[in-house]
């Protein structure tokens, strides 16, 4: 893999930095990007992981040099990854490197969907000078002419947060799927590669994870700050609260609470019954109050439409959380729904094991039905 005709040129609408990658012209657009950061590291952020899963070498040598720092911890990294997925390959590198140019951690970021962790990233760990880091073309395909670059809720979100926002449009949700490579896999070099484009002296990018429940994912907190280079160091905040506990922090503010932006259906609203809103809601709930979802969901049975998705994808793995806050609500009529829905998944996954010891398909049939994942292929391994 050999990215080519690297350009940095200016727009009307602000300055655009892209590559060309096996013919795909890979491209990130902004108002804010740093005049003195000339991008390279950021090319290497995005393109690492799709040249390990193609088993490819990496040659950067057409683009700038990177920091000697940087490119010293890519063993590392590749280390990191290739033990997490047996899927992706180790591979050469090939770049030219400098000492880099090492800044007094001014002008800090933070990563900033409109979501519960990044929400909380900014209520318990934020700095009062911190820009957040919006990403058009993340969850979704970066928007048409027709849309906003960053969604209403978000801009007032952050507004209520009193904190500028630095929005980054992209394609490079585009170019991964081309890739089939899953958001999961890929989506932190993506956010350290929009980091080091704004040129801030530290990125944070919120937890996904607890410290008692860390797997393999794209961000995580003993790899993200391996990505540090001399002028940004990378912070992954937030692994010591679980996400009801961030529930909760943010349910104390309702005027933050109204905005917050969790669904991945749509980026203008929460449509109020996917899994994602759900689990949100499920935990407000039990704190006495709700999520601002679309108007045919909101009064639905929350607590029963979530107990029925404890099955799908890792939502059983916050059961447990869930069985505490209801005990603390004093709810015994929920802990016990809970408690049977535990038992109802145990089940579904028995069976599930059973099935796939005896009837295994092959490799070669997975990979053409699901996407590389960060933990290899097919569905999430059970956590818990």
């Amino acid at each position: 893999m050999r990215p080519s005709g690297f350009r940095r040129e200016r727009l009307p609408s602000g300055e655009r930095v892209s590559v060309i990658i096996d013919g795909f012209e890979l491209w990130f657009e902004s108002e804010s990007f740093s005049v003195d950061v000339d991008g390279a590291e950021a090319v290497l952020g995005v393109s690492l992981l799709p040249a390990m899963a193609q088993g490819r070498t990496l040659d950067l040598s057409m683009l700038p040099a990177i920091p000697e720092s940087l490119f010293a911890s890519l063993p590392e990294i590749q280390s990191a990854w290739t033990q997490w997925n047996l899927m992706l390959q180790r591979i050469e590198v090939v770049a030219q490197t400098t000492a880099g140019r090492p800044t007094d951690r001014a002008n800090p970021v933070t990563c900033f969907s409109g979501g519960v962790d990044a929400t909380h990233a900014v209520l318990a760990g934020g700095e009062a000078k911190e820009r957040l880091l919006y990403i058009d073309g993340f969850d979704h395909p970066p928007s048409p002419g027709s849309r906003p670059a960053i969604p209403e809720r978000v801009a007032r979100l952050a507004a209520k947060l009193d904190r500028e926002l630095a929005v980054v449009r992209t394609n490079w949700i585009t170019w991964r799927r081309q890739l089939k490579l899953s958001g999961g896999l890929t989506h932190g070099g993506a956010l350290v590669a929009c980091g080091y484009l704004l040129g801030g002296g530290q990125l944070t990018i919120p937890s996904s994870s607890t410290w008692a429940w860390l797997y393999p994912w794209g961000t995580h907190p003993l790899l993200d700050p391996l990505w540090s280079t001399p002028r940004t160091t990378i912070r992954h905040f937030g692994s010591e609260w679980t996400r009801c506990d961030k529930i909760e922090e943010i349910a104390r503010d309702p005027s933050v609470l109204a905005e917050v932006l969790v669904c991945h259906g749509s980026p203008d609203g929460n449509c109020g019954v996917c899994a994602k809103c759900l689990r949100t809601r499920a935990a407000l709930v039990l704190l006495g109050t709700d999520l601002a979802v679309a108007p045919d969901a909101q009064h639905i049975d929350v607590l029963a439409a979530y107990t029925r998705r404890l099955a799908e994808g890792s939502e059983s793995s916050y059961l447990g959380e869930f069985l505490q806050l209801a005990r603390r609500a004093g709810n015994a009529r929920v802990s016990a729904q809970m408690q049977r829905a535990g038992g109802r998944v145990a089940l579904r996954f028995l069976l599930g094991d059973a099935r796939r010891l005896l009837a295994p398909r092959s490799t070669a049939s997975r990979a053409r039905l699901v996407d590389l994942q960060s933990w290899g292929l097919g569905p999430m391994p059970r956590l818990s």
